[in-house]
């Protein structure tokens, strides 16, 4: 099962605990002002390239922050998104302050400020992970690895692994990467982004320590799944 599929597979609740992949849909008529639809998680924004309905609100609810960097080193900062309709039917053109962030998030717990990271450079330069070397990513003392194992791919912390998905490319059409890697939610353990695309669309994907369930490394905080 690939990755977007194991995103369709779990529960798309808002969380308390986060658990399951989150992806907010569009109100049926236009929210007044003031209102807006809940959003979990949203990648970088590309002005050329527009969202369809079905995958961003176009009135995203206020709150959240944007992971952007500041002086240099990664920071959660408080965000603004702003949506409204593009030039063709069906899409959602988003604009957000700050606009240059890797990623927008809305989920309990998070707060703003300095955001520890592994010693890698992610901005602009996501890591490839099929048909790679195990990408390592020391971090606090323990020695996290990210690798695609037979058909699998493993997030290990040297003690114990954990299956994040399928990593099957026998088509050879896929682009399975890690974007980011951190402690966004300021557990002292490691957070990831995998970003799992296909020729036809895929999924970006938020797994956080702290959504972990018992004995896991990581849990899916929120998702987004984007289409062409």
């Amino acid at each position: 099962m690939r990755l977007a599929a194991l995103a369709h597979a779990l529960p798309r609740a808002a969380i308390a605990a986060v658990l399951g992949c989150a992806v907010a849909s569009v109100p049926a008529a236009p929210a007044e002002s003031g209102d807006g639809a809940d959003w979990h998680f949203i990648p970088a924004l590309q002005p050329d390239r527009p969202f369809h309905d079905t995958e961003v609100p176009r009135h995203p609810a206020p709150g959240g922050f944007a992971l952007a960097v500041v002086d240099g080193l990664w920071h959660l900062v408080p965000a603004s998104l702003v949506g409204r309709a593009g030039a063709t039917a069906g899409e959602v053109q988003l604009s957000a302050t700050p606009p240059d962030a890797l990623f927008y998030v809305r989920l309990p717990g998070l707060v703003a400020g300095k955001v520890d990271t592994p010693d890698m450079r992610f901005k602009g330069a996501p890591h490839p992970l099929i048909d790679r070397p195990p990408v390592l990513l020391p971090f606090k003392g323990v020695p996290w690895r990210l690798e695609i194992r037979g058909n699998a791919l493993i997030l290990g912390d040297g003690a114990r692994s954990q299956a994040l998905g399928s990593a099957d490319n026998t088509d050879g059409e896929r682009a399975l990467t890690l974007v980011w890697a951190g402690d966004l939610d300021r557990d002292g353990r490691l957070d990831l982004v995998i970003d799992d695309w296909f020729d036809d669309g895929g999924t970006v994907c938020l797994w956080l320590s702290g959504s972990a369930a018992p004995g896991a490394l990581v849990g899916q905080a929120a998702c987004l799944d984007r289409v062409l």
